[in-house]
């Protein structure tokens, strides 16, 4: 055996004797390989003195150290063998004292710590022990070596480049690479006698078992178990060579593995492999959609629960549940969990087509509750539409979606068929002028004339109202904003010329035929920004008229000077109307809704904070149509045409009032509240005129809820903080007491969503007073909008790792805010969990 030198064996006993502190080490050289240099050794001890001890003068030495120098620290050498406990009269000095061995292994252990009981394993890993730096990372673990299974780990905590010797952390990073014979990890624990090791640790802590244990399989176990756990069913006896012994411990591993960040793309390609190893469509083919719909394991358990819910929306199986979860329900649980991002577009899909399959039979009646009706739920429809395709174009296999497609096509079709006919059998400009309804004409003066701060108004050019109310509910999540919806009415055509001018202050509406444009007080030509900031200062010389594209250009010295000395201010917006009047561009009209809300919102925020302005109103010229499929030609009006009269797709302005089937018109004087016998001809329905140019599917002009209802969104916006609050969680399970592996617990959303209190996610999962995780982690999503307290309940299911928990140890349930990782809550518990080879159900 290999020794070491003089100068290291001073070197150690000299680190051992500290000052100030009394030191007694022992020294036992049987074969008195150092009896002729123990002199030497001794005359360069720094801080202890040499006491040969032979094997006839234990009395003598134990009289010396405890009577006659009871504060002086030695090195105690005897050239003899140790005697036994019962021959050993410093039995009791041994106790508190320091035994040395001058042998390479005795000199490693004393180095490192590691109780001589352990010598054997040193022993056997000499090769681990031969380098210098694998010792300081050893040594850096700070470990307490209780028994053979710390030092065991810290060797593999090495070797895997792991900074703590912890099973879990380990297993974590040998799943980083291949999971067969190649993988390098376990290369390097074999190089190093530890391969075994390894596999007796993952027996002891995951109970994973096997005569010949190998990668492939232990990953399919840690799949299986953590699968049928969340099954809630036994792992069948076709496969019980994947059974393990600890399948909590493996759920709780396998749960936090798959939903944290770091790993769970690792998870994914782990999870495929699995499934194809194990031949899992056989294992799982025949399980029915409740069963599946339980896990998160596989990819394909989610594949399966989106064929499922299309099948069911295209049966007209609308109301169809999957353990008591509506489609929506379904889909709102699966995007949390662990593929729901994958998948998050494709769920949308779904959702959205379930609410629009479920919620597209309205019933209205006359005009004004027609208006009514849309503004409270009607707009729904409109929203889960515009939402399908959406989500329906970002989905990565569309293809499974086209017999859906076609069914939400031809239902929503069908719904603004019957819809606009409706509208169009009620809607009666002159009795409109009459009413009490909302006009845009009247926006200026209703709105803007009585203002007394500054004020911005955001015109966003087809801005349509179910867009608009989305807008407000962003708007709302910040307290500091105070926001009140109302809708107003366009005249016809609903077209930008039309609704850009009479959104603006005026005496009189002429309309310029040759120019196509709104004249304003017989003098302003209002097609362009220019004129209409003309018109502005003619009411309020503190006005100004610009384009988005101009001000979110300007720099925040820019924005307080543009500002300076300005009551009213008209900002023009054209997302929507850009994209969606261009045929190339007008299948993107959903996406540039969703930036047009994005834009307003971004706006406001900017304008409040850098611009220091409190007072918005955010408006439209118009809505708009639009329809995934090309307009067929059967929903095409051919007229017969007057001598230079060229129709629009939904709107034709003429001297003549068209008496053709499906079209009506309106006296273009009554819309504009003057003299002007000119008519406005527009489809009854749906349809389109034929021979119009512009996009095929985006149409806009004609007479429709969606077409004329604009929103009118004022926001206040206050001084100071937001005081805004997200929504708050409280445990309402009465007691803090677990008593089993897998336990219920229920919370409780303290309020309801609303301007004050927003939505959050919450992670929610047990820690020991370490703060070692010992549960799964359980995602709530906080962000209920009922009243009703025991609608606001949530109950979800928690799963401890099967190990001993005293009753006298702390353990903590920690509730994460899940965007910033900041503890809201950790409240104490009291785990009095009986092991007995499973665990019960706590429910």
């Amino acid at each position: 055996m290999a020794t070491v030198s003089l100068q290291q064996i001073i070197d150690k006993l000299n680190s051992e004797f500290v000052i100030g502190e009394r030191r007694l080490i022992f020294w036992y050289d049987a074969a008195q390989d150092f009896f002729d240099d123990i002199e030497e050794i001794a005359s360069k001890l720094e801080n202890a003195e040499l006491l040969i001890m032979p094997h006839n003068q234990q009395f003598k030495t134990k009289t010396i150290i405890e009577r006659r120098q009871p504060n002086g620290s030695f090195l105690i050498y005897s050239p003899a063998p140790k005697p036994t406990d019962k021959l050993n009269f410093l039995m009791d000095e041994l106790e508190y004292s320091q035994e040395f061995t001058a042998d390479r292994i005795a000199f490693i252990s004393l180095e490192l710590g590691i109780p001589s009981a352990l010598r054997s394993i040193v022993e056997s890993h000499q090769t681990f022990f031969g380098s210098k730096e694998r010792m300081q990372k050893l040594s850096r673990l700070n470990l307490e070596y209780r028994d053979e299974h710390n030092l065991i780990l810290g060797m593999i905590a090495v070797l895997t480049n792991q900074k703590t010797a912890d099973i879990e952390t380990i297993t974590r990073a040998i799943l980083d690479g291949s999971f067969d014979e190649d993988n390098k990890s376990l290369a390097v624990l074999s190089n190093y006698n530890l391969l075994e090791g390894y596999w007796e640790e993952v027996n002891l802590h995951f109970g994973y078992q096997s005569e010949t244990p190998n990668l492939m399989q232990f990953v399919s176990a840690l799949v299986l178990n953590v699968t049928f756990f969340e099954l809630s069913i036994e792992i069948p006896s076709s496969y019980k060579i994947y059974r393990v012994s600890r399948q909590s411990t493996v759920a709780v591993f396998m749960a936090n593995y798959m939903n944290n960040k770091e790993y769970t793309t690792r998870y994914d390609t782990l999870a495929t492999a699995v499934y194809d190893y194990v031949l899992a469509d056989q294992l799982f083919g025949k399980m029915g959609i409740d069963t599946i719909a339980k896990s998160s394991a596989f990819r394909q358990f989610d594949e399966r629960v989106l064929r499922w819910g299309i099948e069911r929306l295209l049966v007209g199986d609308v109301t169809a549940k999957v353990n008591d979860y509506s489609i929506e329900q379904l889909t709102d649980e699966r995007v949390k969990m662990h593929f729901g991002d994958f998948y998050s577009e494709d769920y949308h899909v779904l959702k959205h087509a379930a609410a629009l399959m479920q919620n597209h039979n309205v019933s209205y009646g006359d005009a004004t509750s027609m208006i009514t009706a849309y503004t409270e739920t009607g707009f729904n429809v409109d929203r889960h539409y515009r939402k399908f395709y959406q989500h329906l174009h970002a989905a990565r296999n569309r293809d499974q979606y086209d017999k859906l497609r076609q069914l939400i096509e031809e239902t929503y079709v069908k719904y603004l068929a019957n819809t606009i006919t409706q509208w169009n059998k009620e809607l009666i400009f002159t009795d409109t002028n009459q009413s009490k309804l909302n006009l845009q004409r009247d926006f200026y003066q209703n709105y803007i004339a009585k203002q007394t701060a500054n004020t911005v108004i955001i015109i966003s050019d087809a801005f349509r109202y179910e867009a608009a109310l989305e807008l407000a509910d962003l708007l709302k999540f910040d307290t500091k904003n105070i926001v009140h919806v109302e809708s107003a009415l366009t005249g016809l055509p609903s077209i930008t010329p039309f609704g850009m001018a009479q959104l603006l202050p005026h005496n009189s509406l002429s309309y310029d035929g040759d120019k196509k444009s709104i004249i304003v007080d017989n003098q302003f030509d209002t097609n362009n920004t220019e004129n209409r900031a003309k018109v502005l200062k003619t009411w309020n010389e503190k006005s100004v008229a610009i384009q988005f594209d101009v001000i979110k250009k300007m720099t925040q010295a820019e924005l307080r000077d543009f500002r300076s000395n300005k009551e009213i201010i008209y900002i023009y917006h054209n997302q929507i109307d850009a994209v969606g009047d261009t045929q190339k561009t007008e299948d993107q009209v959903f996406e540039a809704t969703r930036k047009a809300i994005d834009d307003i919102r971004g706006l406001i925020k900017r304008l409040a904070g850098s611009a220091n302005i409190g007072n918005f109103f955010v408006t439209a010229d118009h809505g708009y149509i639009y329809r995934e499929d090309k307009i067929d030609v059967s929903d095409k009006i051919e007229l017969k045409l007057a001598k230079g009269d060229k129709p629009s797709q939904r709107y034709l302005i003429s001297e003549h009032s068209y008496d053709e089937p499906g079209v009506t018109a309106t006296k273009l004087g009554d819309v504009l509240g003057n003299s002007d016998d000119r008519f406005v001809n527009y489809p009854k329905s749906i349809n389109v005129f034929q021979g119009a140019g512009g996009g095929r599917n985006y149409v806009h002009g004609g007479s429709s809820l969606q077409e004329m209802m604009i929103p009118v969104i004022h926001v206040n916006v206050k001084r100071g903080k937001s005081t805004n609050k997200p929504a708050e969680l409280r445990v309402v399970t009465p007691s803090n007491r677990i008593t089993n592996l897998l336990t219920n617990i229920e919370f409780l959303q303290d309020e309801p969503i609303s301007d004050v209190v927003k939505p959050i996610e919450y992670k929610v999962y047990f820690v020991s007073e370490n703060n070692e995780i010992i549960s799964n982690e359980v995602i709530i999503m906080a962000n209920l909008k009922d009243n009703n307290v025991n609608n606001r309940r949530f109950r979800s299911s928690f799963t401890f790792k099967e190990q001993k928990y005293k009753r006298t140890d702390r353990f903590y349930m920690l509730i994460i805010d899940r965007t910033t990782g900041v503890e809201v809550q950790r409240n104490p518990y009291i785990l009095d969990i009986a092991l007995a080879g499973g665990f019960g159900f706590d429910i």
